[in-house]
């Protein structure tokens, strides 16, 4: 079984704490979706935004350090079927090193990621990689399900914003979209009802929906991913590395960081949220260009967070 928390069951202070984070992090939501979502809107729905070029493996590994040659748990009773179908979401790294893994230390997690790596055909380590770089842990290398971003909107294991969480939701084909939809929280066409976000959100800090949404949202970035013409094999290092890319960037940010795309505006931004504006205007100043900052610091990250599983 999976450990949870009940938010009920929680100190009072710890309680108050959640709820003042949890409405900080709504009152800032506009300026983060400036940083995360306004440049990258989300795509209708149904539809796949026709992408040209190329983008191979080649570029794939080069660029990725690869080698060439509290929410109560969600009730039985509402539990989505095992329905298939498959932009991005990373809590702020602050330059921090990605931890060894310890798997004795979540082993309780093991039947829900192999049920998610079952449901979407991803390998289980792939998923176990994205959540062990993502996800805060205690001083025994536990994962913390109640774990938010202080500088976002992020939460959970999965560490989702506010609007990923929401756009995966309306989704159809999502573990998520089945456990709204089972509850009641979407409209006749398959939107969000206002009086649901609160609770949506609220499942952001559920292991199982977090896990499950992991590996929806990974399907999906992958899939895109190779829509844009980006080959990758299926060794378990190089899906993980594409799939933790798209989990961190979103799709579309990340078919530019792998063309070498990436305006310098937008890698600042972006560097600056994870690591900070004094850290991020360092490595600026050091490489002489935002773009090469923030890829020495995503791709050196992302190598070392996948080495650390596989």
């Amino acid at each position: 079984m999976i450990e949870r928390v009940a938010f009920a069951a929680l100190a009072p202070q710890v309680r108050a704490d959640l709820i003042y984070e949890q409405a900080r992090a709504e009152a800032n939501e506009s300026l983060w979706q400036a940083v995360m979502t306004d440049i990258n809107p989300p795509e209708p729905q149904g539809e796949r935004r026709p992408l040209t070029g190329e983008a191979g493996l080649r570029s794939l590994l080069v660029l990725l350090g690869g080698d060439l040659n509290p929410r109560p748990p969600l009730a039985a009773a509402t539990r989505p079927p095992d329905t298939v179908t498959p932009e991005g979401d990373a809590g702020s790294r602050r330059d921090r090193q990605p931890r060894r893994w310890d798997s004795s230390a979540n082993i309780g997690y093991a039947e829900t990621i192999d049920a998610a790596a079952s449901r979407t055909g991803l390998p289980a380590s792939v998923l176990t990689a994205i959540i062990h770089a993502e996800a805060a842990t205690d001083a025994g290398g536990r994962w913390q399900t109640m774990s938010r971003n202080p500088h976002s909107s992020a939460a959970g294991l999965g560490q989702f914003l506010t609007g990923t969480w929401i756009s995966e939701t309306e989704r159809r084909g999502t573990w998520l979209h089945a456990a709204a939809e089972a509850r009641g929280w979407l409209d006749a066409g398959g939107r969000l009802l206002a009086s649901a976000r609160s609770p949506l959100l609220a499942l952001r800090y559920d292991g199982t929906a977090a896990i499950q949404a992991i590996a929806d949202y990974a399907a999906h970035n992958l899939a895109t991913l190779q829509d844009a013409g980006v080959a990758m094999n299926l060794s378990t290092p190089d899906l993980a590395r594409g799939a933790y890319l798209g989990h961190h960037l979103g799709a579309r940010d990340a078919i530019r960081f792998l063309r070498g795309q990436m305006d310098p505006s937008r890698a600042r931004l972006l560097l600056s949220a994870q690591i900070g504006s004094v850290a991020a205007e360092r490595r600026i100043a050091a490489s002489g260009d935002p773009v090469a900052a923030h890829r020495a610091w995503l791709t050196s990250y992302i190598d070392r967070a996948v080495r650390t599983i596989s």
